[in-house]
């Protein structure tokens, strides 16, 4: 068969424009791993793989990754685990990033009375009820 030289230019050019895709993924890798293991982590979290969902999170962190995201996610992975201490040392971190999200500060407070630590979590709670109503959607 004898191609024109139109097709063999098309031809060609798909050929070199799927390698440069290909190699756009490699190099995107390469260069944002802790993106990938964050998409990782996203994966086993909606699947409920809460440990693996926690490993791919904490080592996005460790790689660089500066998302609050990932900090709330793993406190809720540690809280569906029953692990209260380090969901509540996730959630900190996290209330660092974002002080005013009164939803984390509810499962802060939560998770504070479940461990036991009945001053913290009324400080929680009292910060709360301050709060709330500016927190309210109109």
């Amino acid at each position: 068969m004898n191609l024109s030289s139109a097709k063999k230019q098309r031809i060609t050019f798909a050929t070199f424009l799927i390698l440069a895709i290909i190699a756009t993924h490699f190099i995107y890798q390469l260069l944002n791993p802790e993106w990938i293991l964050f998409r990782k982590a996203e994966t086993e979290y909606e699947n409920k793989q809460w440990e693996k969902a926690i490993v791919f999170y904490e080592e996005s962190l460790s790689k660089g990754l500066k998302t609050p995201v990932a900090m709330q996610r793993i406190a809720n992975a540690y809280t569906e685990l029953k692990n209260y201490p380090k969901a509540i040392y996730w959630y900190r971190n996290y209330i660092k990033l974002r002080p005013k999200d009164i939803w984390a500060r509810r499962a802060l407070a939560g998770l504070l009375t479940a461990n036991g630590e009945f001053d913290e979590a009324s400080k929680e709670y009292q910060w709360i009820l301050k709060h709330q109503s500016e927190m309210s959607p109109p």
